[in-house]
């Protein structure tokens, strides 16, 4: 039986969920199943189809051996009607017609708002028509008054941009409230797309005291108490920012209560989730010091901290990526011959955030970092089945590997056997083989941390810039690749950890 739907036009981004149902006779509505391999009835010698209906329930098929039934029903992820007509583009704010030090690297003339409103006709003409502003949010600057001059100064101008004190004010340092306001009123001029920075961290030094009370906390070596770092989720930590507790609720709210106040005040039309593929980092609750008795028989900890889980192993996931469900998505990334596409259940941290954004936005893009690397296989996956669209970083693995040099994902190079054209084969197909159909898809040139195309590719960058403007995914570019850049600059400071 072949059944076709017109769902019509969804007029708003959003969750939006059908299944095939038939009604009995008697008045009861039952659901239509449909055997996922049609080669089982061939194959079957016991079957008698006049026992055998697809109307009937699995355990009925089974019985009849139909091993591999389903429900007729699926899910369709709304997003904006511009989505997938976007040349996105990264610009670091700090770099836009910033002058490093030839010797240091270090920036001896910075970028701001002002000067990103002033080149973004100059963007947009180029054909780029979405600009994701790293950087835009109140960092760790130090900003005072000079007392003979009055004016104000910035005594940590380097502090890293992701390091942010609070999630809901733009950078004081770049043009603050009001440098960002003309921005956004030349953005809507331009027809341009704004998307700025959604961190699950935030400064180690000086955070706002809204969130001193979430900070997460581990025991180093000798045992001593200290901030659990910012961290992807597996090896890489920044020691300039802290880890919130997203074991608790208020804390996925304060998120979105930043977000929503944010957009409300200044009109951007979406954010970017760094390290998206590890959202929520939950890490496992370190037990023997929660559980800790102090010397004269009292518990270390209350109730209610244990239950929060304040002190936690670093680096130790636990909670949906701990969970079963997360080794289905990882079995199911490598065996996916084995496995039907809704084994993978969908991040419940990621929907709430999308289901939240689409209840208060008709249009508001959520774009997920998807970084690769060892213990995050198939994490792209998960998140466009959870609503995002992700950002992926695959293709400057493959192209890099063509030119004999291996892409770690904390920026270094190191080399490797060089890979002949046929990667790209290997590559492409391993990607959309998985991918749900009508996917959307980011893909990166290249990122913050790592050396810009020109520093990779050489003589081979043009073609590998035309490689991915001929894909069919959106092309997102990086703040200088088009003038063929080619200077780095130290954007956070990373300590890794050995994964045995």
């Amino acid at each position: 039986m072949i059944v076709s739907m017109d769902l019509g036009k969804f007029k708003k981004c959003g969750y939006y969920d059908w299944k095939l149902v038939r009604m009995e006779k008697s008045g009861k509505i039952k659901g239509l199943y449909k055997v996922s391999n049609m080669e089982d009835l061939k194959s079957s010698a016991t079957l008698n189809m006049s026992h055998a209906s697809f109307s009937d329930s699995p355990e009925k098929l089974r019985k009849t051996n139909i091993e591999k039934s389903r429900p007729v029903q699926g899910r369709f992820i709304i997003h904006p009607e511009f989505a997938r007509g976007l040349q996105i583009h990264e610009v670091f704010v700090d770099f836009q017609e910033a002058v490093p030090d030839p010797t240091s690297g270090k920036l001896v003339r910075r970028g701001n708002f002002i000067k990103v409103k002033e080149n973004m006709k100059r963007y947009r003409d180029s054909g780029i028509n979405c600009m994701y502003l790293m950087g835009a949010l109140e960092r760790d600057n130090g900003p005072q008054y000079a007392k003979e001059t009055h004016q104000k100064m910035f005594k940590r101008p380097d502090a890293s941009p992701l390091a942010v004190i609070c999630r809901k004010t733009p950078n004081q340092m770049l043009g603050g409230v009001d440098g960002f306001k003309d921005l956004i009123g030349e953005s809507k001029k331009l027809d341009m797309k704004i998307l700025i920075d959604g961190l699950t961290r935030v400064s180690s030094a000086r955070p706002h005291n809204r969130y001193l009370n979430h900070v997460l906390h581990n025991l180093d070596e000798s045992g001593k108490k200290t901030i659990c770092f910012g961290t992807d989720g597996r090896a890489l930590n920044f020691e300039d920012t802290a880890l919130l507790n997203y074991r608790k609720k208020e804390v996925w709210d304060l998120f979105l209560q930043e977000i929503i106040e944010f957009t409300d005040k200044f009109g951007i039309d979406g954010i970017h989730l760094d390290n998206g593929q590890a959202w929520p980092q939950i890490m496992t609750l370190d037990v023997d010091e929660m559980h800790r008795i102090q010397c004269d028989g009292t518990p270390a900890y209350t109730d209610q901290e244990i239950f929060d889980g304040t002190v936690v192993l670093p680096d130790e996931n636990c909670g949906y990526w701990g969970s079963k469900y997360d080794k289905i998505n990882s079995f199911y990334y490598i065996f996916s011959f084995l496995f039907s596409s809704h084994a993978k259940y969908p991040n419940p941290f990621l929907i709430k955030l999308c289901k939240t954004f689409w209840n208060h936005y008709k249009d508001f893009l959520v774009l997920a970092e998807s970084m690769t690397a060892t213990g995050f296989e198939g994490r792209e996956i998960n998140i466009i089945k959870s609503g995002p669209i992700p950002r992926v970083y695959s293709l400057p693995y493959a192209l890099a590997s063509i030119f004999g040099q291996k892409l770690h994902p904390d920026g270094t190079v190191t080399s490797c056997e060089k890979k002949n054209a046929n990667v790209f084969r290997s590559w492409y197909e391993n990607i959309r083989k998985n991918q749900p159909a009508g996917s959307i898809v980011a893909q990166s040139t290249t990122s913050h941390s790592w050396p810009y195309p020109a520093l990779l590719y050489k003589r081979g960058t043009w073609a590998a810039v035309d490689l991915i403007f001929f894909l069919p995914d959106l092309p997102m570019t990086f703040i200088g690749e088009q003038d063929g850049h080619a200077f780095r600059t130290k954007t956070t400071n990373i300590y890794t950890k050995v994964i045995f």
